[in-house]
């Protein structure tokens, strides 16, 4: 007869793994939660700032608290009759295996009602918040338009007060990577792609909502009082898709008056200097791609070498606190630079001149845009080219870029 007990030594052995599973299951447990707790997070879902987002914090906490009671339940109950109906003597001798329960009704009506119950519930506060986030904001209230490309967000206003969606242009104000929305607002969005699938987000005001090629989608958002937000694209886009960042700055109703008002203006042509230089040779350069209402109009979509068809519009650039895709800082980030807000540029000491050189000079090595051969081949680019600038020429750019307030 075979012996199949356990030795001593193999049940000290079995004891002494399992004592290291437990703990290392402990620490990578503490170490998963200790790493959500980040402070001062610029991307945090779980400190709303807007009733969007209020409104989904408000369901997601008790469907967080009920789900944590039930894995507490299941889990406690799964470690206490493993241990207080562990198996004991030789499983291999039939009287020793417990009898199996079954056809206990009261039983089996509880572990299936409660669950629908739950779920029933859960479902319901579900649908009811997906009505209250996508109830559509007062007609006179701004409209933007959000299109997404690799690896940078394009937002176009239209300040009409038309109900009808198709009467509307998107084309009284262009601006990228931060979209600027009046505070205490609620905001439309027409959501749309030029090129891949992408994801638009900003925690703090609203929830996720994918941007689809050849698809039109509408989402709302609103920050309750001034400030920046942060937002990321949360769908894989390509090379620079960690990168693809932007910001929500929300005004004063006063001061998103003033905003509106510069922005519909026109760029002021530079007239001498270093800057009338670079005019000339932006128009050269760098007009085949982008636009500066005033001075010069990028070639058509079917034209550009861009794959997307288009490149950010620089018109009010020094209105922004970032550039190339949100990554980098336009205005110096000093407390003192960034109190002045998006007037920052009207001090020359707050212009991040270095990087913004540094990008022109080799965009390329600061964000990953290689394209692939057949779009080479093909002369269309994703992203930002490197042009071979002359350090002149870099002096000449900068100094015109500055002039775009």
């Amino acid at each position: 007869m075979i012996d199949r007990s356990p030795r001593r030594g193999q049940g000290r052995s079995t004891a002494k793994r399992n004592r290291a599973l437990g703990f290392g299951v402990v620490v990578a447990s503490i170490a998963m939660f200790a790493s959500g707790c980040v402070p001062n997070a610029k991307q945090d879902s779980l400190n709303p700032k807007s009733h969007y987002a209020q409104t989904i914090y408000n369901l997601i906490v008790p469907v967080f608290i009920l789900g944590g009671i039930i894995s507490l339940i299941v889990l406690g109950g799964t470690m206490y009759f493993s241990v207080r109906y562990r198996a004991k003597g030789d499983l291999s001798d039939d009287e020793n295996i417990p009898e199996p329960v079954h056809g206990n009704a009261i039983m089996e009506l509880t572990w299936t009602i409660i669950p629908s119950l739950i779920i029933l519930v859960i479902g319901g506060a579900t649908v009811i918040t997906i009505f209250k986030l996508d109830k559509q904001p007062p007609p006179q209230n701004p409209h933007i338009e959000v299109i997404g490309q690799q690896w940078w967000w394009e937002f176009r206003y239209d300040l009409s007060t038309t109900s009808t969606e198709s009467a509307r242009k998107y084309n009284d104000i262009v601006t990228a990577n931060d979209m600027v929305i009046p505070a205490g607002e609620d905001i439309s969005l027409r959501m749309n792609s030029r090129d891949v699938l992408h994801g638009w987000w900003v925690p703090e005001l609203q929830g996720k909502r994918d941007v689809v090629p050849g698809r039109t989608t509408m989402f709302n958002v609103a920050a309750d009082k001034p400030g920046t937000y942060y937002g990321q694209c949360t769908v894989i886009c390509g090379l620079s898709h960690a990168n693809m960042r932007f910001t929500v700055v929300a005004l004063s109703k006063a001061d998103y008056a003033k905003w509106v008002e510069h922005q519909k203006q026109k760029a002021t042509v530079p007239t001498s200097g270093l800057a009338k230089e670079g005019a000339a040779l932006f128009r050269s350069q760098c007009g085949m791609c982008h636009d500066i209402r005033g001075i010069v109009t990028a070639a058509p979509p079917a034209s550009s070498p861009l794959v997307s068809g288009a490149a950010p519009d620089l018109t009010h650039l020094m209105t922004r606190a970032t550039f190339a895709s949100g990554t980098f800082d336009l205005r110096v980030n000093t407390p003192r630079c960034v109190a002045k807000g998006l007037n920052y540029a009207d001090d020359p000491t707050c212009i991040n001149s270095a990087e913004l050189r540094a990008w022109i000079h080799d965009p390329t090595d600061m964000l990953p845009m290689a394209a692939g051969e057949s779009e080479l081949k093909a002369n269309k680019v994703r992203g930002m080219p490197n042009l071979n600038v002359s350090p002149s020429g870099l002096d000449q750019l900068v100094a015109f870029l500055e002039t775009l307030k």
